[in-house]
């Protein structure tokens, strides 16, 4: 056995870490499908549906990312050839619920949760790992994420694997394993590009391995699949932006968020517990300068340090950052295992298990607070337009604002005939003659970045509010607002 690899007992310790991950797989899987129904679509969820239809319209460096929910929608009677992209009005009647559109994501999300507990036991070992399994098990964020119809569950299962199994194979030579790690990475990046920040914490293990005086952790001959690797990547997402620079455009536009919300929202998302502890544990264990920490605390560093250059000046979404989770909650597992150890000789096993406990308390109050007042920091539309439809007369308009949440619009009233974008004009909506429900939300709008965001200034005056949907948590702006605006017949004589 490698000196890089911890110790461990025998067939008796296997087996205990066995049960241990397959209850935190358990657990996981409840805590990933309750509810899977009962949040709204997101308008990103839609776009899924939109790209399963037609593959040819996504770009190579993301298709991959689509495969599981085409596959799962062929598995449950509705290929996606038959789905017609550009009409969601008729999606709920083929059979395309939310709970129908999720169920990729969500196995993903819960098989994401033995895989990496089985990677990370031989290089972090068996405590480690297992505590790690259970952070992620209970992660608020990575559940948000097994319940959404997109593809970052499974470009986080293919990044945290390669992020393991890279450490597993630099540290013990083996190119069977640093072979699996590129697979791995490869992966990753067809599902999303961000995946290829990774190769930059490569970069960073080798600088610190120079500075700290260790061993490269690549020799020149180890070094060319890495290299070929990230080439190949590179060439991909060269190939897509030139094919079609429109579908990049959105990452060049500014205003989205800034640094400091970019990093407070991921502090927020995976629980500042957390990722005190992670921080507590990387400056506590970096003393041992041949361990995982100094690693980890680079896979962490990194693409935070990246996403949050890019929000200075372009869009970056706090989900971009989903990956950086698992080696947060790795560190935070190192740190638990380490103060368990000095704690149980002095103190008992109940001492030693209380700092797991406290650290756990608000993981699963975010729990808590996700699965009930937050609605699954969903957007609540399906409330909205449930209100709408039932208190709509026949030939008023809905409009629905941004532009493209008509598509949402139409996939929850089932018709596309009343629905237009929301009027950025009292004016413009006048002149259509007809009384309208008003449908919006300011975070969408202003994210949108159009001339739709100054109705937010003329709606309030001029329409009467008839209904809010809240998320209860710190989100003011992700309020639906529903009003309702009723032509004056006399403007029309």
């Amino acid at each position: 056995m490698s000196k890089a690899e911890p110790e461990r007992g025998g067939g008796a310790a296997r087996r205990l870490f066995l049960l241990g991950l397959l209850a935190c797989t358990l657990l996981g899987g409840v805590l990933r499908l309750t509810r899977l129904d009962a949040w709204s679509v997101w308008i990103d969820e839609l776009y899924t549906v939109q790209s399963c239809a037609e593959p040819a319209r996504t770009p190579l460096s993301k298709r991959l990312g689509y495969v599981p929910t085409a596959l799962s929608l062929r598995g449950q009677g509705i290929p996606p050839s038959t789905i017609p992209p550009e009409r969601p009005e008729t999606w709920r009647a083929l059979g395309i619920r939310e709970d129908s559109l999720r169920l990729a994501s969500c196995w993903i999300g819960i098989l994401t949760i033995p895989l990496l507990g089985l990677a990370s036991r031989k290089p972090f070992g068996d405590r480690p790992a297992l505590l790690a399994a259970l952070l992620l098990a209970v992660a608020p964020w990575h559940i948000e994420w097994s319940q959404a119809a997109r593809y970052y569950t499974q470009q986080f299962l293919f990044y945290a694997l390669a992020l393991t199994l890279y450490y597993r194979a630099t540290r013990t030579r083996r190119t069977g394993w640093l072979i699996a790690a590129l697979l791995a990475l490869v992966l990753a990046f067809l599902t999303q590009p961000p995946a290829l920040l990774l190769v930059g914490v490569f970069f960073a293990d080798a600088v610190a391995a120079a500075w700290l005086g260790r061993t490269p952790p690549l020799s020149r001959r180890s070094a060319l699949p890495v290299a070929a690797a990230a080439l190949f990547c590179a060439g991909i997402l060269f190939a897509d932006l030139w094919r079609a620079p429109g579908d990049w455009s959105h990452l060049v536009t500014t205003g989205h968020q800034t640094p400091l919300k970019l990093l407070l929202g991921i502090v927020y998302l995976s629980v500042p517990s957390v990722v005190a502890l992670a921080a507590l544990a990387t400056l506590w264990l970096a003393r041992k300068r041949d361990g995982p920490v100094v690693y980890l605390a680079l896979g962490v560093i990194v693409p935070l340090a990246a996403f949050m250059l890019l929000a200075a000046r372009h869009y970056v979404a706090l989900r971009y950052a989903l990956p950086v989770l698992y080696p947060l909650l790795l560190l935070a597992a190192l740190g638990l295992d380490r103060l368990a150890s000095v704690l149980r000789p002095a103190l008992g096993f109940t001492a030693a298990a209380a700092p797991a406990a406290l650290l756990l308390t608000p993981v699963l109050f975010l729990d808590y607070v996700y699965f009930t007042g937050a609605h699954g920091f969903r957007r609540r539309w399906r409330d909205a337009y449930a209100f709408i439809d039932a208190h709509r007369r026949p030939g008023e308009l809905v409009c629905a604002g941004p532009a493209s949440y008509t598509l949402i619009a139409r996939y929850y009233l089932q018709d596309a005939a009343p629905v237009r974008p929301l009027p950025a004009t009292r004016a413009e909506l006048d002149a259509w003659g007809r009384s309208a429900w008003l449908v919006y939300e300011a975070e969408s709008i202003v994210e949108a970045g159009t001339h739709e965001a100054a109705t937010a200034d003329w709606v309030p005056g001029a329409a009467e509010l008839k209904a809010v949907y809240n998320l209860h948590v710190i989100q003011p702006r992700a309020t639906v607002h529903v009003y309702y605006y009723e032509q004056d017949p006399a403007s029309h004589d």
